[in-house]
């Protein structure tokens, strides 16, 4: 039910939502496991690294490092992080 609540936040059209939503996704992730990544929460963390405003990647990308703390015991859910990495480092600031 709250992963349905923040995915939907992260699709609102107020800038200030998604990056309140980009900030806190480490926090969120840690608060339901990593187990639920892969089916709760990858597409919202995918739609905020290619959110259109740079101050959404920005603030995600300023807390991969602990999703990927969160994360590394995943092995399918760090090849995800990968290619979205990846993709970060691709998009112009």
């Amino acid at each position: 039910m709250f992963c349905n609540f923040f995915s939907e936040a992260a699709r609102n059209k107020s800038l200030d939502i998604r990056n309140y939503c980009a900030y806190n996704f480490p926090g969120v992730l840690k608060s339901i496991g990593p187990q639920r990544y892969q089916t709760q929460l990858q597409s919202t963390f995918q739609l905020l690294c290619e959110d259109k405003e740079t101050s959404v990647r920005e603030k995600l990308a300023s807390g991969f490092h602990e999703v990927s703390s969160i994360l590394v015991s995943d092995k399918k859910s760090v090849g995800s992080l990968k290619k979205i990495f990846l993709k970060l480092l691709r998009v112009r600031i």
